[in-house]
């Protein structure tokens, strides 16, 4: 039976998507867009504050789908895991010793290490009631806060917002060739 689905795309040089982090000085990511992560870029494209009752309500009304690698360059559903890289920056928690430029001593820098994917591109389908289609086809076309892939930092590199279509997800999930799958978390 089809549906009606958000298409949105999702392509950066850096994307991250919610790896429960270890402690402070690790922060890593899924292979993959979250849930929670497509939830929170649709909340700031709404306007929903951090902890606006609405983004729970949001994450219980929609299901959200990703499709698999692949793909040629020129497809518009062309999909790459990118590569998982790593860096690291300085914030609270972890601990480095560096010299004061003076030469008076030592200072601490905590230092904290990331996991990110580079050059990443997924397509993802959010399917929900029409009126909540509706309203975040809206909301993405008008955001009201900035929208990131995953960090603050990560902003996208095309446009997110994909069309509004007809889908038949079932038959989607069943292809032998790039079955899209729903994101659990």
């Amino acid at each position: 039976m089809e549906q009606l689905v958000l298409r949105m795309v999702l392509s950066s040089p850096m994307q991250s998507w919610g790896l429960d982090a270890s402690g402070m000085s690790f922060s890593g990511t899924e292979r993959h867009p979250t849930k929670s992560g497509i939830v929170g870029l649709l909340s700031a494209a709404c306007g929903y504050r951090k902890n606006d009752p609405r983004i729970r309500e949001l994450y219980n009304n929609i299901t959200v789908c990703w499709r698999r690698p692949g793909g040629e360059l020129g497809d518009n559903e062309y999909v790459s895991c990118g590569l998982v890289c790593e860096d690291f920056m300085t914030v609270n928690g972890g601990k480095r010793v560096m010299p004061i430029i003076d030469g008076s001593g030592y200072n601490v820098a905590p230092i904290r290490r990331k996991r990110y994917l580079a050059d990443a591109r997924f397509v993802v389908y959010v399917i929900a009631e029409e009126h909540i289609i509706r309203e975040l086809e809206y909301a993405l076309l008008n955001p009201k806060f900035c929208l990131y892939l995953g960090r603050k930092a990560y902003l996208p590199a095309e446009y997110i917002y994909g069309g509004v279509m007809m889908m038949d997800v079932d038959k989607e999930k069943e292809r032998e060739d790039r079955p899209i799958c729903i994101c659990r978390r």
